[in-house]
């Protein structure tokens, strides 16, 4: 991945994204359309079919409006559990992902990776400067395209925070 935007659509375009990262790979761009759940008070009721619906109408405008761009949906969601009819209709174009499990593990483990860069640059010399970045990517994925890969299709299975932790040696 060469650079990565993020951006959120104007409230006005119909059936609009809550969230769209756009990236570029050697072969051809790759965009993520987000869709987050929220739960009013009480337990989450299962992820079902209405809410993969409104994500998938929301990939076909994306795809659409850029032809040769790879499109693929996340939908954010703090539910455990999943319908079976929106795991199927999930299945190859979204990737659903625990917010309270996925999510959070993936911020806190970039957020402490930062931190101890952070730490390691000092006082700022050059000499710790210099030397920080290498500790810290023997931390990060080793693997090309782990965050792509991390955020394609999961089969109508809900991403939890050990297919995040699989993706970071430990620290």
């Amino acid at each position: 991945m060469r650079s990565a935007i993020g951006e959120r659509p104007a409230r006005k375009e119909q059936s609009a994204t809550d969230c769209r990262w756009t990236w570029s790979t050697v072969k051809r761009a790759e965009r993520r359309v987000w869709e987050v759940k929220t739960v009013p008070k009480g337990e989450p009721h299962p992820l079902n079919r209405s809410d993969v619906n409104q994500l998938l109408g929301q990939i076909e405008v994306e795809t659409r409006r850029s032809a040769k761009t790879r499109v693929f949906g996340c939908l954010l969601t703090p539910t455990v559990t999943t319908q079976d009819d929106a795991a199927e209709a999930a299945h190859d174009k979204i990737v659903l992902v625990n917010q309270g499990g996925a999510a959070v593990k993936l911020y806190d483990v970039l957020a402490d990776r930062l931190r101890q860069y952070d730490a390691l640059c000092g006082d700022n010399n050059a000499e710790a400067r210099g030397a920080a970045p290498m500790t810290i990517e023997a931390l990060l994925p080793q693997e090309d395209g782990w965050l792509g890969k991390l955020l394609a299709p999961s089969r109508g299975r809900l991403i939890a925070a050990d297919d995040v932790s699989a993706n970071f040696p430990s620290a």
